[in-house]
């Protein structure tokens, strides 16, 4: 007698035949994974497919047979390197995925009965999507060399360029300041030579002349023209002179023609100069438009104030360097200024505006202080450092 036992199923499930049957990319046909396809298993081939550098979708067709109960059967996957875990796909025989990026991909399907266990296919299809050439270690670095060339050449080019302008500019100045020195040369050799001998003519004439009458006025106008002339064209040399374009020699000038113009006069001048002078350049334009003003300065002094007494200070700091006319004369009323243009009224109206015109013209203030009876405080300032915001 046979015996049966009643526990055991009478027939051992068997293993279902699983297959990775087709790709397709970028909606392209699809094409065959089977041995004999494009592609063979990993197996007999020992490089993953190449998929296209510009992948978008990606469409994998898999299968079981299953010829006894095919609708039992279930699926799932899993894309080594994107998926994260098995993807149930129920009786779903397709999976689909986008843009994927770059690097190693393996895609692992698997499949069981109703009441099986998951059998995984035995051949998984292996891919990478490339990285493309201008990603790739050789080529960034071939860029960075490149970045790097362009760069430098920019700034060399740029370099070389600013260095020609700069030259050009100081060939021009060198040229401007040959120019300057040579007029100053002929105005002193030439000019001053002539109106030196027409000034010496004109006092010998006068003295041979008789005292009084209109000749010997007319002799003295002649050599008192003559030495005005003399003295204006040293100031115009001096202005002219590019080795006078320093505040040293600004300083030394203002204290010696200060003291020379009220030498001759009853007003007494007391100088004060700072024991050291920095060297700082100036420009024939600052000096010019300073000395001006400082001469306007001194001639209202002389002709307005009916002082006595006038003190000339100079202090120099980091920023700005200051010069100081105080008298002890009447003084007077100092005009409204409107904006840049200082009203009419009160003496000295338009040299007062010329001055501050020359001082503005340059960066520089020219400030006027004086009452009736109190004398006058005429300050003119310049700056040496233009990032400096003028003192009130």
């Amino acid at each position: 007698m046979l015996n049966a036992d009643t526990r055991q199923s009478a027939v051992e499930p068997s293993s279902i035949p699983l297959y990775v049957e087709s790709a397709a990319f970028n909606g392209k046909p699809p094409f065959s994974l089977l041995n004999g396809g494009l592609w063979s298993a990993t197996g007999t081939n020992s490089s993953p497919f190449q998929a296209p550098v510009d992948l978008r979708s990606l469409e994998i067709h898999f299968t079981a047979l299953n010829y006894a109960a095919p609708g039992e059967v279930r699926f799932r996957h899993r894309l080594d390197g994107f998926d994260a875990d098995w993807v149930d796909d129920a009786g779903g025989r397709l999976a689909r995925y986008g843009r994927l990026p770059y690097g190693h991909y393996r895609f692992r399907v698997a499949a069981r009965n109703e009441a099986g266990d998951w059998q995984e296919a035995s051949e998984p299809f292996a891919f990478v999507v490339p990285t493309p050439f201008y990603r790739q270690a050789w080529a960034i670095g071939l860029f960075v060399i490149a970045a790097v060339a362009l760069v430098t050449g920019i700034v060399r080019l740029v370099s070389h360029r600013r260095l020609r302008i700069a030259l050009a500019r100081l060939e021009q100045q060198q040229s401007l300041e040959r120019e300057r020195m040579r007029i100053a040369r002929d105005m002193h050799d030439e000019m001053g030579s002539k109106l030196t001998k027409i000034s010496f003519l004109s006092e010998h004439a006068q003295v041979e002349a008789e005292a009084t009458g209109a000749l010997a006025g007319k002799i003295e106008s002649i050599a008192q023209t003559s030495r005005e002339l003399l003295q204006t064209m040293d100031e115009i040399v001096w202005a002219v002179n590019p080795r006078n374009d320093t505040l040293e020699n600004l300083v030394a000038y203002l204290g010696h023609y200060s003291v020379e113009y009220f030498q001759n006069t009853k007003i007494e001048c007391e100088l004060r100069l700072p024991q050291d002078i920095p060297h700082h350049p100036l420009s024939s334009e600052v000096r010019h438009n300073l000395f001006l003003t400082f001469e306007e300065a001194l001639n209202n002094v002389l002709k307005h104030s009916s002082a006595s007494k006038v003190k000339v200070e100079t202090s120099i700091n980091v920023d700005d360097c200051e010069v100081k006319i105080t008298d002890n004369g009447k003084g007077f009323v100092v005009p409204e200024r409107q904006g840049n243009i200082m009203s009419r009224g009160g003496r000295g109206g338009n040299g007062l505006r010329n001055m501050h015109q020359r001082l503005t013209d340059i960066g520089g203030v020219c400030l006027v202080a004086s009452r009736l009876g109190n004398g006058t405080t005429v300050t003119i300032r310049i700056l040496l450092n233009p990032k400096a915001s003028h003192k009130p």
